[in-house]
């Protein structure tokens, strides 16, 4: 690949990484017209949402099978193409059955190429330190354009249940093309296996980065999930562009908070992270309790910071504690149990907003994603601790 294609290429693998988080958060801001218009109920909205995450820790778990089959730049390929046919069916569809298929085809898309085209991301950027920043910030730009993008169709258009995933199915379609037409050199296959695990990640270093991704995404089910319904039923705000900026501070601060983290090791920003993420949660149980549009947007901002601490620092310690042949495969293991979770953790909360209120599924997740926190703070002292004692010249 020559240098002007990998110039490009470095910005289409990004639009790549955008895609799996907008794709996520695309019906973000019209989960209450499912509620209001279509009457669905909170437990089905959140099945919605939750189908997602389920779906792409089963394709992230399966991936490594199929690339014995596929090279990767297929797999991603195949996953841009999958991702956009869920967005279409998010386009025209008017029931339930339609959103769930929707939702196992983004599931499926992202599944297919969120590991691989992050792990792309790294080997094609300059700076191999600050590639958690790269991928951090394509992460934000596909956040914030599906809370302001989607505030605005809902606000502005005549269809708001359809006309954000006409836009975003629109803007797949060229990314698909670009992916495609950049991808002119030979398919990267796996190599054979060797005898000895190329990867230098430790057995008690990968249950910390579960832990820390893990915490970050239950921040998407905060403002994802339930974010704007929160606004609208327990701030009374009904101005859906207001709501999708402010909701939009999350994924903004995410961007901001990923040049923050370039100041950081892994291991302090995974720490530091976890104390913004846990000053947002109680950002978010005052705004509830006091009706407050202006504390709701600081704690968005502040978990928006945290998310992107943790991620990236994260990232960083992948990156240099781990071969490049293991980046995917790393990766992937990370993300399985993320986005399983959150996705069993999305219907739960669903369910508790049903059979109490949405409050109390506030209080549920405010108070799971603080006591995880506070276990990455824990668990990454205790190992660098342990590091220093049996390390003592940092050798």
């Amino acid at each position: 690949m020559d240098r002007l294609v990998t110039k490009y290429r470095i910005w289409i693998t990004a639009a790549v990484v955008a895609h799996t988080l907008w794709t996520s958060a695309a019906p973000a801001m019209v989960y209450p017209i499912y509620i209001d218009q279509w009457n669905l109920s909170y437990t089905q909205t959140m099945l919605v949402f939750g189908t997602y995450p389920i779906v792409v820790g089963v394709l992230l778990l399966l991936s490594n099978f199929a690339l014995q089959r596929f090279s990767r730049e297929q797999l991603v390929s195949i996953g841009l193409g999958a991702s956009t046919l869920g967005v279409f069916l998010f386009a025209i569809g008017d029931s339930l059955a339609w959103l769930l298929v929707g939702r196992v085809f983004m599931g499926v898309g992202v599944g297919l190429s969120a590991g691989y085209s992050a792990a792309e991301l790294i080997e094609l950027s300059p700076n191999k330190q600050r590639a958690g920043t790269i991928t951090i910030a394509a992460q934000s730009v596909g956040f914030s354009a599906s809370f302001i993008a989607g505030g605005a169709f809902v606000e502005f258009t005549v269809q708001p249940a359809h006309y954000p995933f006409v836009f975003l199915f629109i803007v797949l379609l060229a990314v698909f093309a670009l992916y495609i037409l950049t991808t002119n050199s030979p398919p990267q296959y796996p190599q054979a296996k060797s005898g000895q695990d190329e990867s230098n990640i430790s057995k008690p270093l990968l249950p910390l980065l579960i832990l820390t991704v893990t915490t970050a995404y239950m921040h998407g089910v905060t403002y994802t999930a339930l974010g704007a319904t929160v606004a609208k039923q327990l701030l009374a705000s009904t101005n859906s562009l207001l709501n999708g900026f402010v909701l939009g501070f999350f994924a903004i601060s995410i961007g901001a908070g990923a040049f923050f983290a370039r100041k950081f090791d892994g291991f302090p920003a995974i720490r530091i992270g976890a104390v913004f993420s846990i000053f947002g949660m109680a950002l978010l149980v005052a705004a509830a309790n006091q009706q407050s549009i202006f504390l709701y947007g600081a704690s968005s901002f502040s978990s928006g910071i945290g998310y992107a601490l943790k991620f990236s620092g994260s990232i960083s310690i992948i990156n240099l504690k781990s071969t490049e042949k293991n980046n995917s495969k790393t990766i992937n293991t990370i993300l399985v149990f993320a986005y399983l979770f959150t996705g069993f953790a999305s219907i739960a909360v669903g369910k508790i907003s049903e059979d109490f209120d949405v409050s109390s599924a506030i209080y549920f997740i405010t108070l799971s994603v603080s006591i995880m926190s506070l276990l990455v703070i824990y668990i990454s002292f205790k190992r660098s601790i342990s590091s220093t004692t049996n390390n003592p010249h940092g050798d």
